[in-house]
Order: C-alpha cells, then sequence, then structure tokens
C-alpha cells in the first residue's frame, strides 16, 4: 500500500511541476512563435521518452548497480551547468 501511495505523489507532483513550467514557458515566449516553442517542448518531453527509455533499458542491462549514481552524476552536472549559465538568475 506504501508503494501505491508514493507512486501517487510522484505523479501528483509531476503534474504540478510540469504545469509551472509549462506555463513560466508560455509567459515568457512572444505570442508570435508561442505554438513553435510548446511543439518543441512536446517533442522533446513525449517524442523523446522512447528513446531515453531504450538509453536507460541498454544501460541497466550493461551495469544495473552503475545506473542510479551515473544518472545522479549526470543530472548533477546538468544542474550546475544549468545554475552557473547567465540566464539563470533572470528566471523568476
Amino acid at each position: 500500500m506504501a508503494d501505491r501511495r508514493r507512486i501517487a505523489a510522484d505523479g501528483t507532483a509531476a503534474g504540478v511541476t510540469n504545469i509551472h513550467i509549462l506555463s513560466w514557458c508560455q509567459q515568457r515566449v512572444e505570442t508570435t512563435v508561442r505554438g513553435r516553442v510548446m511543439s518543441v517542448l512536446m517533442l522533446a518531453s513525449l517524442g523523446l521518452t522512447p528513446v531515453s527509455l531504450t538509453f536507460a533499458g541498454v544501460r541497466a542491462g550493461l551495469s544495473g548497480r552503475m545506473m542510479f549514481p551515473l544518472a545522479g552524476g549526470a543530472t548533477t552536472i546538468v544542474a550546475a551547468a544549468s545554475a552557473t549559465g547567465s540566464r539563470a538568475s533572470e528566471i523568476a
């Protein structure tokens, strides 16, 4: 039962986060190109999911024990690079 509650909480948090991110993007993009930007975001979030799942499956098959440390390291590197960018301080 605890697993179901955890999955429900994760799903709820992901939904709320996605709404905030999409709203933030829509507010900051010019009206004339908003549709194009949203289509690129949808492609990135939905269209690349099979590619990322395939990569994750191959990676887990090669070394299941190293999958999570590698994913955590990659996430940390991307977050650090994003935070040190010149425009990161403009995000409100």
